[in-house]
């Protein structure tokens, strides 16, 4: 039984392929997704936080696709060939795409409802007392600081 999945498929690609080439690379991932290709972002080249293959940057691409798990699996065979896709990551989603969710703005949170603290009730331990004493002042001690 094929059921549709809604996956979020993010690709990093060499940054030193040509642009015609970076097209192909796509054009043969779309081909394996083979399903519906909700949304597709082209980020560009971004820094990377490490380096991978000795690279410092990648073309950056993110699909929004809903397909089989059959679909996904070709795509990773494909990924683990092809050289020019430095990094995958491939995630699904249950529910709703990441862009359907409403922003932080048009969140609104309840308010919170204030604690009262009452002051707790601590017993005399060893007939020590559980208040502060003041620190008696040294008078002598003072007169001579201040020679």
């Amino acid at each position: 039984m094929n059921m549709n999945r809604k996956y979020e498929v993010l690709l990093l690609i060499n940054d030193k392929l040509e642009e015609n080439d970076i097209e192909k690379t796509l054009k043969d991932v779309e081909a394996k997704l083979c399903g519906n290709i909700i949304k597709k972002e082209k980020w560009g080249i971004k820094d990377l936080a490490y380096e991978i293959n000795k690279s410092k940057k990648a073309y950056y691409v993110l699909y929004y696709v809903e397909t089989t798990p059959e679909a996904i699996s070709d795509l990773k065979k494909l990924i683990a060939i092809d050289k020019r896709i430095v990094r995958p990551m491939i995630l699904v989603h249950n529910k709703k795409w990441p862009f359907e969710y409403k922003t932080a703005k048009d969140l609104k949170f309840p308010e919170r409802k204030k604690k009262e603290y009452t002051s707790r009730n601590y017993k005399n331990v060893n007939n020590y007392s559980t208040t502060k004493q003041p620190i008696a002042k040294n008078s002598e001690s003072d007169k001579s600081k201040g020679e």
